[in-house]
């Protein structure tokens, strides 16, 4: 694939070096660089060699043409469909077009006198400089080998006044060991970290803190981050950051090990606002902690939903998974019911954690709810996977896994933080009743096998007849006998969980669509089969679409159960002979969905063949192997359909209508 795509964009190279005359760095290139490569590409930054002028430049000319023809150079993996951004790094094509060209031309200079002015940064810095810098007053060791828990160092502000940041950034002491940093403020009488001492590495104990009473275990307001490829936190004018009199600054540190032992002594910089500002910020996330990723699984899906109790302006956007995160979306769900996609990241990379900034800052009245997706691969096929064979939950290293959709709001100055939160809704959300039935419930998380899984299910179940976790508990014994194809255990869970909510959307969707592939045109029991797939999958449309925009499945999951119950249902009709009905189930089956299935379009795919429509036919698996997510085996299929169609269109066969 890499050959094809250069050799598409080649052409594109030559006919631009063809227009006009031949590029130069010096008045084509170089202003390209200034624009979208020397932030990171300069001195003292991420980037492996600098770009700053023609002498840094020249060797790389080969390896930059080809790296911006794959538009692996500058990363940016926002998809342009869905919002406009400020800080998009993208190159167009006229710019890809001429690097190319210049590297074919064999890298001329040019004149110099035809270069730009130098840009002028900040020694050490990417924002102005900076009016006060904290550091860590200590050097971290870190070892050659072995996983590290989360340091936390807590270094006194010394500030004896409040003030306003409207630019900050955190500056790792040592790149090659820090795997992210996150920098909060800790106001006085907090009590996070209250066991820490200034300047003392701390590690809290998970088990613990787990126990601990919800104002010890949340952190303060988040001033900036650290991950390769982020940017430093830079406000607009009349926006900024409160920090306190009196605050801590808690640097909240990932190390990782490359075999090498060294030292770390990071820092932040601190840029204070000139006058104040009329819209104070702060950092919001959208996290699911609740999470097992099956072994083996190629397009596991998790769901998050932030609840906004204020009107808010939406300023930023950024995902965060580890190895086996494939993609991340970001909605809105307005208090009228409206849903806006605000980002689609189609090809996620925990090598360049990057943040997204709206062009234009998005209203959020009060009651809207951020809700994002994620998709994750722990498959083999994932050459970046630690352990395909490992089930993965939520875990620190990047090892485990996280799904966390942050995001930063600006707000007015009179309404206090906590108040962006909106207050939950007690009745609706299961509570533990016991220390007892906490500890069964830990258990299910913490099984490492689907089928010990399955038994810590059961023993919640049998032990705890009344726990108010039930659905939940049995809609996991569905997912997890699924992914093992045992039909009979699917509907054998699939029952019980219908016997205790009759209107479980995922339970009947989930009934509808394993029916579906689970029948055969020469069943005995076929008919009956049929009836059964239409009742579970209408009834699961009806229970999807009652009220989307609160359920707890999350507004894209329930796009998602539309849409698997438009597919049950053609599968049902395709198995009757129904052709025209099953094509209309299935591009219904695309259209609702939040991310339309490969097989969908594969089915669609066959329909159109068997009616004769042999070029939707092929424009149907051409959509099935450019999903995102697809697994190997599935587009190998796919291909394999595309083939065999194109092979009858060669020979003209067709199939009358």
């Amino acid at each position: 694939m890499r050959f094809v795509l250069i050799g598409l964009l080649f052409p594109l190279a030559l006919k631009a070096a063809a227009d006009g005359p031949p590029a130069t760095f010096s008045k084509d290139v170089l202003p390209i660089f200034q624009k979208s490569c020397q932030g990171c590409h300069r001195p003292g930054e991420a980037a492996p060699f600098p770009l700053l002028n023609y002498e840094q430049a020249r060797p790389w000319a080969k390896a930059i043409k080809e790296a911006v023809l794959r538009r692996k150079m500058p990363p940016w993996f926002a998809d342009p469909h869905y919002g406009k951004f400020s800080n998009d790094r993208s190159l167009s094509q006229k710019d890809i077009s001429t690097l190319a060209a210049w590297a074919d031309m064999g890298a001329p200079e040019g004149d110099p006198k035809d270069a730009p002015p130098p840009l002028q940064f900040t020694e050490g810095w990417r924002i102005p400089k900076p009016d006060l810098v904290i550091e860590m007053p200590n050097a971290f060791h870190v070892p050659a080998s072995g996983a590290l828990e989360l340091q936390h160092i807590v270094v006194p502000s010394g500030l004896t006044e409040d003030h306003w940041v409207q630019f900050a950034e955190v500056r790792p002491g040592n790149p090659a060991l820090v795997h992210h940093i996150v920098v909060f403020t800790r106001e006085p009488g907090s009590k996070w970290l209250k066991d820490a001492k200034p300047g003392v590495p701390y590690a809290p104990d998970p088990k613990k803190h787990k126990r601990k009473k919800e104002d010890e275990r949340l952190p303060g307001e988040s001033i900036a981050g650290y991950a390769p490829g982020s940017l430093p936190m830079q406000l607009a004018a009349g926006q900024a950051i409160l920090i306190k009199a009196g605050c801590d600054i808690v640097f909240q540190l990932h190390y990782t090990t490359n075999g090498k032992p060294g030292t770390d002594r990071s820092r932040i910089g601190l840029v204070f606002a000139k006058e104040p500002p009329k819209q104070r910020v702060a950092g919001l996330a959208a996290y699911n902690a609740d999470f097992k990723i099956p072994a083996g699984d190629p397009n596991y899906r998790v769901d998050s939903v932030f609840n906004l109790g204020a009107q808010v302006e939406l300023i930023g956007m950024q995902p965060h998974m580890h190895w086996r995160g494939k993609d991340f979306e970001f909605r809105v769900i307005y208090p009228d019911g409206k849903k806006e996609t605000l980002l689609r990241v189609t090809n996620y990379s925990l090598a360049w954690q990057l943040g997204y900034t709206p062009v234009k800052a998005i209203l959020l009245p009060k009651g809207s709810r951020i809700a994002c997706t994620a998709h994750f691969d722990n498959s083999a096929n994932n050459p970046n996977n630690p352990d395909p064979a490992r089930d993965v939950s939520w875990g620190d290293q990047s090892s485990d896994e996280m799904m966390i959709g942050f995001f930063s709001v600006a707000f007015d100055l009179n309404v206090p933080p906590k108040e962006l939160t909106a207050a939950p809704d007690k009745a609706s959300k299961p509570r533990v009743k016991s220390e007892l039935e906490l500890r069964a419930l830990q258990a299910v998380q913490d099984a490492q096998t689907s089928d010990r899984q399955i038994q810590a299910i059961e023993s919640v179940l049998t032990n705890f007849p009344n726990t108010e976790f039930k659905i939940a508990l049995l809609q996991n014994a569905m997912q997890i006998e699924q992914f093992k194809d045992d039909f009979v255990q699917v509907v054998f869970y699939g029952d019980r969980l219908l016997n205790v909510d009759p209107k479980n959307a995922f339970g009947l969707v989930t009934l509808a669509e394993e029916t579906a592939r689970h029948t055969r045109l020469f069943d005995l029991d076929k008919d009956e089969k049929l009836a059964r797939i239409d009742r579970y999958a209408k009834a699961g449309l009806e229970a999807a679409g009652m009220n989307p925009a609160a359920s707890d499945q999350g507004e894209g999951a329930n796009k998602d159960l539309q849409s698997q119950a438009y597919d049950a249902m053609g599968q049902a009709a395709n198995l009757r002979g129904k052709l025209d009905e099953a094509m209309d189930d299935f591009k219904e089956a695309i259209s609702v969905a939040a991310t339309p299935a490969a097989v969908t379009w594969i089915r669609l795919g066959q329909v159109y063949e068997e009616r004769g429509k042999l070029d939707e036919a092929s424009d149907a698996f051409d959509k099935a192997i450019a999903s995102p997510g697809i697994s190997a085996q599935v587009k190998a299929a796919a291909q394999a359909k595309k083939d065999e169609v194109s092979q009858r269109k060669g020979a003209g066969s067709k199939i009358p209508h």
